[in-house]
């Protein structure tokens, strides 16, 4: 009796152990970075890409997990209850279950799960040989809890309810990828501007209207190269009248490809380009999309009724993307808009 009790309590030990292990696996696979994992299999880590293979898996990896730690937790407790009513009779069902309580939280759950937290790509990939078998070995019982959890969940779940991750959400991703190292603060800030790209408005970037520096399409070649030097822009919008009659606009190299030529004639009419109008709730990733489009420099930005309220150029959008974005000619002290 004394020796199988031994026994038993090897194989305890064992069990409580495989417990360990299954706990810290979970923590270890659903926290580990998969951008980590990917460099540490392109430097040729076999592990590390068992790892990747089974985190697409993930829904099979996970029901490995959970069968195989409730069956040793289950095996556990039958043996440590064998064990403690052999040694204290019929009080060592009472016995056994505080025992196990306090070895299972501490021994197969808190501490384990707290190591792999701290170290979970490690322990991912050194885990992954080990799971990659237990996941063929546990395939056919996964595949009956998978077929019935789906079952349940169709029932239970909306169909219009599919899982999304919000901007917030991604907007955490971003800042933690960062300070792990794996991207630089100005990437970090490129991928957040470019998630606001279909939240901001063009009313927040554009040029206001009290701002834009146009001139009447009556205005001769002598009086618009004063504009052009006296402002420093390289493109000057042409209105008809008014600020709210808009018709185009006049690019510096057209002028002055133009003015240097005397031969030709000395009015702006033929060197107007076209520009294109969008309301002032047109967000900036449609506004881009529309320079894109028609291949224009400016856009007209307009209200309910047609008036003027600024205008925003393809510098305005990239800088909102990118940063401030320097042409030839603002290296030189002007600004184009």
């Amino acid at each position: 009796m004394d020796q199988l009790i031994l026994w038993a309590s090897v194989a305890l030990v064992f069990l409580v152990a495989l417990s360990g292990m299954f706990s810290a696996t979970e923590t270890a696979f659903t926290g580990a970075n998969r951008i980590k994992l990917k460099k540490l299999a392109e430097d040729g880590s076999k592990k590390a890409e068992k790892a990747l293979r089974l985190i697409e898996n993930y829904d099979s990896l996970l029901t490995t997990i959970l069968v195989g730690n409730n069956l040793v937790n289950i095996l556990s407790s039958a043996l440590c209850t064998y064990i403690f009513t052999g040694m204290f009779g019929s009080l060592g069902v009472i016995y056994a279950t505080l025992f196990m309580l306090v070895v299972i939280l501490a021994l197969g759950e808190i501490t384990p799960k707290s190591l792999a937290k701290a170290n979970a790509e490690r322990f991912a990939v050194a885990m992954a040989p080990i799971m990659s078998v237990l996941t063929v070995v546990f395939s056919p019982i996964t595949w009956i809890f998978q077929k019935f959890s789906g079952a349940v969940a169709k029932r239970t779940n909306d169909p219009d309810d599919s899982p999304t991750l919000t901007e917030e959400e991604l907007r955490i991703m971003v800042d933690e990828i960062e300070e792990e190292g794996e991207i630089e603060e100005a990437e970090s800030n490129l991928i957040k501007s470019a998630m606001e790209f279909d939240d901001k408005t063009v009313s927040e970037i554009l040029t206001p209207r009290v701002d834009i520096v146009a001139v009447d399409k009556t205005t001769t070649m002598e009086q618009l190269k004063e504009v052009f030097l006296r402002s420093g822009y390289s493109r000057i919008p042409v209105f008809n009248g008014t600020v709210d009659q808009i018709v185009g606009v006049v690019y510096s190299k057209d002028f002055y490809q133009k003015y240097l030529n005397p031969g030709n004639d000395q009015r702006i009419g033929d060197i107007i380009r076209r520009v294109r109008f969008i309301p002032e709730s047109t967000t900036v990733a449609k506004a881009l999309a529309e320079i894109q489009r028609s291949s224009v420099q400016m856009l007209v930005v307009i209200d309910d009724y047609g008036g003027t309220v600024g205008m925003v150029s393809l510098e305005d959008v990239l800088e909102e993307l990118v940063g401030e974005i320097w042409d030839e000619d603002e290296e030189m002290g002007g600004e184009e808009k």
